[in-house]
């Protein structure tokens, strides 16, 4: 480890005795954010500035996350603007300082470790400090025990929740703030009046976030699935085709889908959400199947399920080879009538679909129901007989669309 600490403030002692630290491990974790750009994304979720032991990690890493939550990229550059931002840069060390912290660490595939060591060391230093607290209590005969024991209590689980409550703090501190904040909220006539969450139906529920303790559970992106509004889909149970739009209207109760087994079969549809509208993409497999999705729908490759902005072409997909289903689709006459003079005189010899017989009048209507039915046909090959091969056409392409469902 290469990185000069002595720029950093001194090392506070307890009773004669460094706190919990590990300063390499910050380090090696800020470093490894300059060489890959997803490793905020690994430790974002649970590492906190207050984490770090040393300041100026704190504040390059804070810096990162202000970065990370405008989506601009994290390297040597990007960071020192942001710290520069923030002045702070020159009181870190400046951009050497950076560069040192960038070299000191040869791959960032333990972030997430590193990351670990430094949230576990300060849980640590986070006990040393409410034993203090929980002390000072003890020794303080004007408060009474139960009281005591109340507030040492939520001081121990406020650490194993992972967060620290602020102190009270004096009302006339608060009331201004918070009297402005609910005036605005009674003026604003809008729908949302906090921040929006991308999620219209969540939105209007909720009028937006607010400015408090919100629980949210949910899942990454790509966990759901995001079609173009015109994309067909089975139905279970009656075996019919209906676009994603009419499956979304009706509120079907099922879908096919893939079984942990890995079998296709009918399952419980947990809820739709408009997603609003987002650029979508064709992906076109060498056999023609072809389907308009998001960027991060997933698609199950030979590595497991991959988000569509994380395959190149060539990348192999899992298709269906079948789908058990029955249904009731309509059949033109002219095509019924087509199918009825394959059977009876029909051929697949030779790659393409034949048709042979000597009768111009049956020759004829084939020809026409053929027509009819989009297909094409060309003469025969033999005397005395008429063969008449349908090359396979490509299938009309639809526009690609920019509105999207989930």
């Amino acid at each position: 480890m290469t990185v000069d600490l002595r720029r950093s403030p001194a090392l506070p002692a307890v009773g004669g005795r460094v706190p919990p630290q590990n300063l390499e491990a910050e380090a090696s974790v800020l470093g490894s954010l300059m060489l890959d750009r997803g490793a905020i994304v690994r430790i974002a979720d649970f590492l906190r500035p207050e984490d770090f032991y040393l300041d100026h990690h704190a504040q390059v890493y804070r810096a990162a996350l202000n970065l990370y939550d405008r989506a601009d990229p994290i390297d040597l550059l990007t960071l020192a603007a942001e710290l520069e931002h923030m002045r702070v840069l020159e009181r870190i060390g400046g951009q050497a300082f950076l560069a040192e912290l960038q070299t000191s660490v040869p791959t960032a595939a333990n972030v997430e470790y590193y990351g670990h060591l430094i949230e576990e060391a300060a849980t640590k230093r986070r006990l040393i400090t409410a034993g203090g607290r929980i002390t000072a209590l003890g020794f303080d005969e004007g408060t009474p025990a139960g009281t005591a024991l109340d507030t040492a209590e939520s001081v121990i689980f406020n650490i194993a929740e992972g967060r620290i409550t602020q102190d009270f703090v004096a009302l006339k501190d608060i009331l201004k703030n918070t009297w402005d904040q609910i005036e605005q909220i009674h003026k604003d006539q809008s729908t949302i009046i906090g921040v929006p969450s991308g999620f219209n139906d969540l939105d209007a529920k909720t009028g937006g976030f607010q400015k408090s303790d919100l629980i949210i559970i949910a899942a990454r992106p790509g966990v759901g699935k995001c079609a173009v509004a015109s994309t067909l889909i089975d139905d279970p149970e009656t075996g019919s085709r209906l676009t994603l739009e009419e499956f979304v209207k009706s509120k079907r109760p099922f879908v096919l889908g893939l079984s942990p087994r890995g079998r296709i079969e009918a399952r419980n549809i947990g809820a739709w959400v408009d997603s609003g509208v987002k650029p979508c993409f064709a992906v076109t497999t060498q056999t023609g199947r072809r389907v308009e999705v998001t960027g991060h729908h997933p698609f199950l490759t030979v590595s497991g399920w991959q988000p569509l902005h994380d395959l190149v072409k060539g990348d192999a997909i899992a298709v269906p080879r079948r789908l058990d289903i029955f249904g009731h689709e309509h059949m033109s006459a002219q095509l019924a009538r087509l199918l009825g003079y394959l059977l009876g005189d029909g051929s697949l010899g030779g790659g393409s679909p034949e048709f042979i017989n000597a009768d111009p009048q049956i020759v004829a209507e084939f020809l026409q129901s053929s027509a009819g039915s989009g297909g094409s046909a060309c003469g025969g090959r033999r005397p005395n007989s008429s063969a008449f091969p349908m090359p396979r056409g490509d299938g009309t392409r639809r526009r690609s669309r920019n509105s999207s469902a989930a």
